[in-house]
């Protein structure tokens, strides 16, 4: 906790420059608020995969805001530093490309990506998945999880968060035709 201490003003700052960014979004459900997935995502680094770099989770309260607001690279780094600024940014889908396009560069990017915004991303799909469960959202997340798996082998700080989030994948797999929109939930 030492590390978040002394650097408390990027994570402070990231968090309020992602809350001003999301502040009109809400999730898929039409109710929460969006900025719930950020921190979320961020809490998973810090209590699922031990990750305590502040310059990580001050890119994981952002990882959204570039590809989904007007906030841009410029901001992030003004706000937060050219490190985290470079971390969200290798996060973000290039919104001018065409869908399978913009698909396969932003698998490129991430596989190319390093160590720290491989781990972010993880943690992105973590909570999405989780988030599935509660849902029942019908969206594939089978591919990116697997990719993310796929792009940690060999990168020791990856190694402990690619397990949890394969055991993850493993726990709900029997509700994988549900989750991924192949199959419609029973009606209750």
């Amino acid at each position: 906790m030492n590390a978040l201490m002394e650097n408390h003003k990027v994570w402070q700052n990231a968090a309020a420059l992602s809350a001003k960014a999301h502040r009109f979004h809400t999730r898929k459900d039409g109710v929460t608020p969006y900025i719930s997935h950020p921190v979320r995502v961020c809490m998973t680094l810090v209590l699922v995969f031990e990750v305590l770099d502040p310059e990580i989770l001050s890119a994981a309260l952002l990882h959204d805001v570039i590809e989904d607001t007007d906030t841009d690279f410029d901001d992030i780094h003004k706000a937060c530093g050219h490190e985290v600024a470079s971390i969200v940014a290798a996060l973000s889908k290039d919104p001018r490309l065409q869908d399978k396009e913009c698909k396969a560069m932003y698998r490129k990017q991430l596989a190319g990506a390093s160590w720290k915004v491989k781990i972010i991303k993880m943690a992105d799909i973590y909570d999405n998945i989780c988030g599935l469960l509660v849902s029942r959202l019908g969206i594939n997340m089978w591919t990116p999880a697997l990719h993310a798996i796929e792009d940690a082998i060999g990168v020791p700080e990856l190694q402990k968060a690619s397990e949890i989030l394969s055991g993850l994948l493993k726990a709900v797999e029997s509700d994988k035709a549900l989750l991924d929109g192949t199959k419609k939930a029973a009606k209750e």
